[in-house]
């Protein structure tokens, strides 16, 4: 049913009418929908992908549950860290054994639902906040569910003209953020040490495209993109260790 007439209806009714479901498929649903609309910019013979995207996100459907608890930006690696200590998440990651099985009982816990927090104040200091955590997470882990973390943060800052409350759907990325990295038992959260000064972008991007490994491709376009907004020297640094990865 998609058209070029009706492609903003479709972006719109997915990202409005079922926003508890961004981080499905690892945010994958997210990501995927960002990079169609954006090539769908530039070149029309997108549509396609643009259908793919829809189709993905409707099918891949798991709803997330948003905490309600709020917290000042400036503890959130605090508030990470004691939440990921807690009893109800250790029984958790105990007793459930795939990724979808603890998010699901998660979501289902009352403490940890009590426990969990998004963050208050405008879209920038919310956004900046969780980069904080998953830039870090992924640092210290190079867990491919902490980079994904970061591309589907970028993914929802892309899609945002077609939000009605981009402001509740950051406090939703949040929630499945923070589940994403319990739930796959990434507790490291400080910010680690790391060298930026010998990296550039426009080294990087000719090693990657040289590489062609599509996750660092994703995670240096991402990087890029949100070095932009949010300058900081951890975007180039998380692409560089993708590329290492790679």
């Amino acid at each position: 049913e998609m058209t070029h007439d009706n492609v903003n209806y479709y972006i719109k009714k997915m990202l409005n009418e079922y926003p508890l479901g961004i981080s499905s498929g690892l945010f994958h649903v997210l990501i995927r929908l960002a990079y169609a609309y954006e090539g769908y910019q530039i070149d029309s013979g997108y549509l396609p992908e643009l259908k793919r995207a829809v189709a993905y996100y409707v099918t891949a459907y798991r709803e997330a549950i948003k905490f309600s608890r709020k917290i000042n930006k400036e503890i959130i690696i605090k508030e990470a860290r004691d939440l990921y200590k807690s009893e109800s998440v250790k029984k958790v990651l105990s007793e459930k054994n795939s990724l979808g099985q603890k998010m699901k009982a998660l979501y289902e816990d009352k403490e940890y639902m009590e426990k969990g927090f998004i963050i208050e104040g405008d879209t920038d200091k919310k956004l900046e906040a969780v980069l904080n955590l998953s830039l870090n997470a992924y640092l210290n882990s190079e867990s491919i569910v902490a980079l994904h973390c970061i591309t589907g943060t970028h993914a929802l800052i892309v899609l945002k003209e077609f939000q009605t409350d981009f402001n509740k759907n950051i406090d939703i990325l949040t929630t499945c953020i923070i589940t994403h990295l319990i739930a796959s038992e990434i507790g490291e959260y400080e910010m680690p040490d790391y060298d930026a000064d010998d990296l550039t972008w426009e080294e990087l991007h000719n090693e990657i495209e040289r590489e062609g490994d599509v996750h660092a491709v994703k995670l240096a376009y991402t990087a890029h993109e949100l070095n932009k907004i949010f300058p900081d020297k951890r975007h180039i640094v998380s692409a560089s260790i993708r590329l290492d990865k790679a």
